[in-house]
């Protein structure tokens, strides 16, 4: 038995640090060189191990029983739930016209590598944990899988030139990475304790529907990847409550509630953040990248802006907000004077700087007055950048 348990760690190590090694050969080869044959050649490898993977360590057929039933409905609420989200915050924040067209054929041939992707990863994910569930590495193994698997997932999402600098490396952390982290982790986390089915309903609906809706919300790239790591904790935290009911006894009568008082408490407080970060309410959050105006307002603060319409709103002193060359500026107001044609403009100058800012502003140049300064929480954007 001891032996048997051996050779399916080496073959489930072995098929992993294959998967490193594709990756690798993925992104800086046949990107750089054959990106017209990345895709077909991506899915007929991944067929092609699937298949290795599935004869060398068998498939062990996953039974249907009460808990199942339970995580699959479970999951469909939590999908329900997650697009009526947001499809209802696209009501306020506006919709996006899908890029992929919605011919037929064009759906199926959008879909159909992606669609092979799905199948084949989660087909893996599930014989390798499932066939080493007892072995004493059970747990280092699922993590090599996970972070494999994590890896291949975001290879399809970017490039090599996306890590030229740190912004785009930030950006590629906290709108790709993060969210896949957070996915993958969940999905092999039904795998270990459920099953096959439930992760391949998760994947198939999140990861496909792209290709097949007419529209999409606008909530922008950093707000997208915050419901990208929401959604899969929300499904954790759920199915992980059920799995351990299950468990510490009999089975019992199905008894699921949709939120509880933290859930209520974790959900209002991203939409907030989603709000307040997309500019909906009268107030939002600025985060400072620039030194302009230290020591008042450092690099790494946040400020809390409130949108103006008014002159009256803005006397001179205060700190406002404008966008230039389109970047925010936050800057003092020194000037505020009446204008030949009886319109009132402003200057600005930032309290570090030795001279104005040579441009003339109106009330419509104004996007917000500051408020109040949020020290420090910039600091993670700004340490990832240096």
């Amino acid at each position: 038995m001891n032996k048997i348990g051996n050779k399916k760690r080496i073959i489930s190590l072995s098929i992993i640090i294959y998967l490193f090694l594709y990756v690798i050969f993925y992104l800086f080869i046949l990107v750089n060189k054959y990106l017209k044959y990345a895709g077909p050649i991506s899915a007929a490898m991944l067929i092609g191990l699937c298949a290795l993977t599935v004869a060398l360590l068998g498939f062990r057929k996953d039974q249907i029983n009460y808990i199942k039933k339970t995580i699959f409905k479970i999951i469909v609420i939590e999908l329900l739930f997650y697009f009526c989200l947001i499809y209802a915050l696209g009501l306020t924040f506006g919709f996006l016209k899908n890029a992929y067209s919605l011919n037929p054929l064009m759906i199926f041939n959008n879909m159909f590598i992606p669609f092979i992707v799905v199948i084949t990863s989660e087909i893996m994910r599930y014989v390798i944990i499932s066939n080493n569930k007892e072995d004493k590495l059970s747990k280092l193994i699922m993590v090599l899988l996970t972070m494999a698997l994590i890896v291949l997932d975001i290879s399809f999402s970017i490039r090599i030139d996306m890590f030229n600098s740190p912004i785009k490396i930030f950006k590629v952390l906290t709108t790709i990475l993060l969210p896949s982290v957070a996915k993958n982790m969940m999905l092999s986390y039904l795998t270990y304790h459920v099953g096959i089915r439930q992760s391949l309903l998760y994947r198939l609906i999140m990861d496909l529907y792209i290709y097949i809706v007419p529209i999409f919300p606008d909530l922008g790239e950093y707000a997208s990847s915050m419901l990208g790591i929401l959604l899969p904790y929300m499904v954790y935290r759920y199915t992980s409550r059920e799995i351990r009911e299950y468990k510490v006894g009999p089975e019992y009568t199905y008894n699921f509630k949709l939120f509880n008082g933290s859930d209520l408490a974790l959900l209002g407080l991203t939409v907030v953040l989603i709000c307040l970060v997309s500019g909906f309410f009268p107030l939002y959050i600025l985060g400072i990248a620039s030194g302009s105006m230290s020591p008042e307002i450092g690099i790494g603060d946040a400020v809390l802006v409130k949108k103006v319409n008014l002159d009256s709103d803005i006397s001179k002193g205060d700190v406002i907000v404008y966008e230039h060359n389109d970047l925010n500026i936050v800057h003092r107001v020194i000037i505020k004077e009446i204008g030949t044609d009886g319109k009132i403009t402003y200057r600005t100058k930032g309290d570090a700087n030795n001279s104005e800012d040579k441009i003339d502003l109106n009330i419509e140049d104004i996007k917000g007055k500051v408020l109040v300064k949020i020290p420090f929480i910039g600091y993670p954007s700004i340490w990832f950048s240096n």
